[in-house]
């Protein structure tokens, strides 16, 4: 009944889609593609592939891979191989229908690279190109809207009633589909044919591999009872039957071996009559198969699939494999450790502005110790060793600030090295791993002990004079000091140059703005003076030529 009922579906199905099919392509309009397409051509006759398309495109038209070409070659600005492809693809299957669609997306991409290579022309400034290009993509979005327009409406010249068998013929369609459905469940069958029961598989070979067992159980039994009436040559034939039918997995293995057990049985019978017999012949050759059984019998017990292989593990070689592993890698932490070292010495030969980098440097040594080191019981210690060194460059740093006459970040680097002292995980004892050694409340409050002297530094430097700097309560005091070195060096140039009123002017200017300047005001003193100087002289001059007139002349100048 269930077989019948989904016969009766599938037919239901089928019908409808024909009819459908049918009805929707003749009322579909197909999509203008140019003159090409009222072209005829001879379906027989292969088509010629153009140079500019790739060798994988035949006339099955690998479109796909084209599509993909081109986008390729748009993305990476490559707008003449572009546009060639473009061009042969729309040459070579323009003209066919059933490529329509793949040629709508060939002409999309078109569109598209117009449209960037009009945004390159405008860019470089070539607007005549930009128009150009700009009208091609207006003509192409303009018939890509027709195309999609005549795709999306249907056209039915006949009249309402094909419209509603079409809709009778959808509705009888999916009616079918539930009734397979239903029909498929009830029958505990797959939602498809094309997806494969795996439940109903596994159970029709579960149920093959219960009668192959219960066929080979008859056989065993059959050959123990040949074999214990003396008919060996049987025994051994139903035996080897029993062994060819049952297949090789976990759940036969049981069965498998007992057969192997019992054909050994059956050659060791066969032995005993042998040997009684003086058959010195036959006793080696039934040795020869007794071993040749028991072979078998191991190999399918072992090299039988969805059991496991046991391997033969050799502990001792994996441990001495680890042994010199962490070997390695503590000469390793050793040599991180000692050039690190090395670069905190070659800071301290440095100016505290130019250590920034290798201090860098051995942390990035230090940190690296710390979290790729295996924990162990041996590389605890240097693990140890390497976030105190760590920790310290803090202290280092605090340091440069505290000859900077940073005040804040000196403290603020020896907060943090306090803080690690008591939060980083290498640094603290943790009862849950007895084997990280930590640091003892000795060493922790000898570590305590330099960040405290530092701040005591830091609070001596700031409490003397003479070790703080002005910019801390004056920030423009630089700025003004360069303006009155300027103005005293503008007094310095005019006074060599013999510019004595411009000297005087730029030294009473420094004097007003700067009344603590001593050079402005001994430079003035010393300008007056010569002024003074050079009028005494004028004085001796003119009364020495006055002098040299009298002898000359008899009446002195008179005064009014």
């Amino acid at each position: 009944m269930t077989c019948a009922i989904q016969m009766n579906a599938n037919n239901k199905i089928v019908f409808a889609a024909t009819i459908i099919w049918l009805i929707i392509g003749t009322a579909l309009p197909v999509p203008l593609l140019g003159q090409a397409d009222l072209d005829e051509t001879d379906p027989l006759e292969p088509p010629t592939a153009s140079e500019a398309l790739p060798g994988f495109v035949t006339d099955s038209a690998n479109l796909v891979k084209v599509l993909d070409r081109i986008r390729s070659l748009t993305s990476r600005n490559d707008h003449a191989a572009a546009q060639a492809m473009i061009d042969a693809t729309l040459q070579e299957f323009g003209a066919r229908r059933e490529y329509a669609f793949y040629m709508r997306k060939v002409r999309r991409e078109q569109n598209n690279l117009w449209y960037n290579m009009a945004q390159d022309a405008m860019k470089d400034k070539e607007y005549a190109l930009a128009r150009s290009l700009l009208e091609r993509y207006r003509k192409g979005v303009k018939r890509e809207m027709d195309d999609r327009q005549q795709v999306s409406q249907i056209k039915v010249k006949e009249t309402k009633e094909d419209i509603s068998i079409v809709g009778m013929l959808v509705m009888e369609l999916e009616q079918a589909k539930k009734n397979l459905a239903e029909a498929r469940a009830k029958a505990g069958d797959p939602d498809s044919d094309v997806v494969p029961n795996f439940d109903q598989i596994m159970a029709q070979q579960r149920l093959q591999k219960e009668k192959l067992s219960a066929k080979a159980e008859k056989l065993l039994i059959k050959a123990q009872k040949d074999a214990a009436d003396g008919q060996y040559p049987q025994a051994h034939t139903q035996i080897d039957e029993a062994l060819e039918l049952l297949p090789r997995d976990i759940s036969t293995i049981a069965l498998v071996s007992d057969l192997y057990k019992e054909k050994e049985r059956i050659v060791w019978f066969q032995m005993g009559e042998a040997m009684q017999k003086g058959q010195v012949a036959a006793v080696s050759q039934l040795i020869a198969v007794y071993q040749r059984t028991e072979h078998e019998r191991r190999d399918a017990e072992t090299i039988t699939e969805g059991i496991p292989l046991e391997e033969q593990v050799d502990f001792d070689e994996i441990q001495r494999q680890a042994q010199e592993h962490i070997k390695r890698q503590v000469a390793r932490a050793r040599q991180l450790l000692s050039e690190s070292r090395d670069y905190l010495n070659a800071a301290r030969k440095l100016k505290p502005d130019e250590r920034a980098g290798k201090y860098s440097e051995a942390q990035k040594r230090l940190f690296s110790i710390s979290t790729d080191l295996e924990p162990n019981y041996q590389t605890w210690p240097i693990i140890r060793e390497a976030a105190m060194e760590l920790n310290r460059i803090n202290l280092l740093k605090a340091e440069d600030a505290r000859q900077a006459k940073d005040w804040a970040t000196a403290r603020e680097y020896t907060a943090v090295y306090r803080q690690n002292l008591y939060q980083k995980t290498n640094l603290v004892e943790n009862p849950s791993e007895p084997e990280r050694p930590g640091l003892t409340e000795k060493e922790r409050d000898k570590e305590v002990k330099r960040s405290d002297n530092l701040n005591e530094k830091i609070d001596r430097d700031m409490k003397r004079p003479s070790s703080r700097d002005i910019t801390e309560f004056n920030k423009e005091w630089p700025a003004e000091k360069e303006a009155e070195r300027e103005a005293l060096m503008q007094g310095r140039v005019r006074f060599l140059a013999g510019d004595l009123t411009g000297a005087v002017e730029s030294y009473r200017m420094i004097e007003t703005r700067y009344p603590d300047n001593n050079e402005a005001k001994a430079m003035l003193r010393r300008i007056s003076e010569l002024r003074e100087s050079n009028s005494y002289l004028g004085y001796q001059k003119t009364r020495a030529e006055m002098f040299e007139w009298i002898r000359y002349e008899w009446e002195l100048p008179k005064v009014f």
